[in-house]
């Protein structure tokens, strides 16, 4: 009898040892509303999230919109300053082009053309005839015609233009040379290049 309750006191340890290794350990688990709790968060229901992600949201549209309207502001600027480059560009390469007005130290030829040239003494030595000019625009020689009665033998004479402005000059209305008209009459004719017409001369013959 002693053997038989023995045995069976060890059966029923072992059953209750099996049973208890079957059954499940439920994990405790916190309330639904202390979950964000436990980890420092919030919960996407939570009207405090809401208000911090509309507050997140505004930020973000203001800067935006900062943005855009810095960017509007440079590409105007950009645009005024490339107009206003623009219409200094056309002045300048008007005024580099264009003259509006004669200068003060400036003449005309049609002021002076076939007009009477003067010695010092204001004496009339003969007319002015014609302008030599060189490639670069620059006076060389003024033609200078000499004797002769309206036209007729008359001679024409070049004086270079450094001795002109060393002894004589030209004014808006007056040319005058620091010779005499013996040394225009003494001095070698003018003789034009090329036989066809044109110039202030007209083609006539040089005599």
């Amino acid at each position: 009898m002693k053997c038989i309750s023995t045995a069976a006191a060890v059966l029923l340890l072992a059953t209750a040892a099996q049973a208890q290794q079957a059954t499940p350990q439920v994990q405790q688990s916190s309330p639904p509303g202390n979950a964000g709790s436990s980890l420092g968060t919030r919960g996407p229901g939570d009207p405090g999230a809401m208000r911090a992600e509309e507050s997140n949201r505004a930020s973000r549209d203001r800067t935006a919109q900062t943005t855009q309207g810095q960017m509007g502001t440079q590409g105007t600027q950009s645009q005024m300053g490339t107009e206003g480059q623009m219409r200094d560009s056309a002045r300048m390469g008007s005024s580099e082009r264009f003259r509006q007005t004669q200068g003060p130290d400036q003449w005309l030829v049609a002021n002076l053309w076939n007009k009477n040239v003067y010695n010092s003494s204001g004496e009339s030595i003969g007319n002015l005839n014609d302008l030599v000019i060189d490639k670069d625009g620059r006076i060389a020689a003024v033609v200078v015609g000499v004797g002769g009665f309206l036209g007729l033998g008359e001679k024409n004479v070049a004086v270079d233009y450094n001795h002109l402005k060393r002894d004589g000059g030209i004014t808006p209305d007056r040319v005058t040379i620091n010779m005499t008209k013996d040394d225009l009459s003494n001095a070698p004719s003018f003789q034009r290049h090329g036989s066809g017409s044109g110039g202030m001369m007209g083609g006539s013959t040089n005599r």
